[in-house]
């Protein structure tokens, strides 16, 4: 189900996200994507697609094409080599990020590196804030990601870590632990969309308690209130801010 929390958060369960699955891969899908559509998550601001992917060993996506997008590709239990129309190749493993600028077209390949194991990551889409002419590859290195903090990935006016995709929005990931909570500030002028990507946790909103799963989101389209995530033990969770509409 998908639900309003409380006045203006809304509570999106994973397990009414999207599904596809095959013989290599096994997807999750937070926005409508390909065969899956969902009328009230067309979209939230400039993100298009929040998809958590697990791909079977030595298996992959082929040479397909883009256009149009600003892709960004965390990888989360495995390496994934990533082959492009631009001439580049490279190795993305867990604490990098890779940001692919598709500008006015590039293809490219996305592959489990393993023979042997399993690989799970994360991508999302954005809507560029205006058509490049020429498509652009970028990765980072994220540093050391400590517990009861967050990691800076997208920003604007980027700093040597994060990276700007030229228009306001941030994209961060936090880790939580026990005795090691996440707070943010309220903001009534930004959305805020929060994605747990690992664990359990439990958010603290004005007087209201949730307790979110592994999948699961919350959505603030139009401003939000002052949150704080507590965990018992190791947790992950995804935050994107943006202008409210």
């Amino acid at each position: 189900m998908s639900s309003p929390a409380f006045a203006g958060v809304e509570l999106r369960l994973g397990s009414t996200r999207g599904h596809f699955s095959n013989a290599w891969l096994d997807a999750r899908f937070s926005f409508s994507f390909g065969a899956y559509r969902h009328p009230a998550r067309q979209r939230f601001g400039a993100v298009l697609a929040l998809n958590e992917d697990l791909v079977q060993p030595a298996s992959g996506f082929a040479m397909h094409h883009h256009e149009h997008l600003d892709i960004l590709m965390i990888p989360w239990t495995g390496p994934i080599v990533h082959r492009d129309s631009l001439g580049g190749h490279a190795i993305v493993r867990p604490g990098e990020v890779q940001v692919m600028h598709a500008a006015s077209g590039i293809l490219h390949s996305q592959m489990n590196a393993s023979a042997t194991h399993g690989e799970r990551h994360f991508q999302l889409w954005f809507a560029p804030p205006w058509r490049r002419r020429d498509a652009e590859v970028l990765q980072r290195t994220l540093g050391m990601q400590r517990s009861g903090q967050w990691t800076s990935v997208v920003a604007p006016a980027a700093g040597t870590a994060a990276i700007d995709f030229g228009h306001d929005l941030a994209v961060d990931l936090g880790r939580l632990d026990a005795d090691k909570p996440l707070s943010i500030q309220a903001n009534p002028a930004r959305s805020l969309y929060l994605h747990l990507m690992d664990g359990e946790a439990v958010v603290h909103c004005e007087e209201n308690v949730l307790r979110l799963q592994a999948g699961d989101a919350l959505a603030c389209p139009g401003g939000f209130p002052s949150i704080t995530l507590c965990a018992d033990r190791a947790a992950a969770v995804l935050r994107i801010e943006q202008p409210a509409p």
